[in-house]
């Protein structure tokens, strides 16, 4: 990978990151999408490789079970 292409990948994960971090309740894919001006497809490719290098979990939303929302996989100090 080229170093802007680092650079780039870096500035979509803290993107993700900081808006999971910074949200009132766990976010959905969907509000991530809003708040980071990504497509959810986008988000999708990004979200999984958050989870896949353990730095999110998804769970579940507590009043719909369909929908699944997103937390940091440690806390922010």
């Amino acid at each position: 990978m080229t170093e802007n292409g680092a650079i780039e990948r870096g500035r979509k994960y803290g993107h993700v990151l900081t808006a999971i971090a910074s949200a009132e309740t766990p976010p959905t894919r969907s509000e991530l999408a809003l708040e980071t001006h990504r497509s959810k497809s986008q988000l999708r490719r990004i979200l999984t490789k958050l989870h896949e290098e353990d730095c999110i979990e998804p769970v579940p939303d507590d009043d719909d079970q369909r929908r699944v929302r997103y937390t940091l996989a440690y806390e922010v100090q």
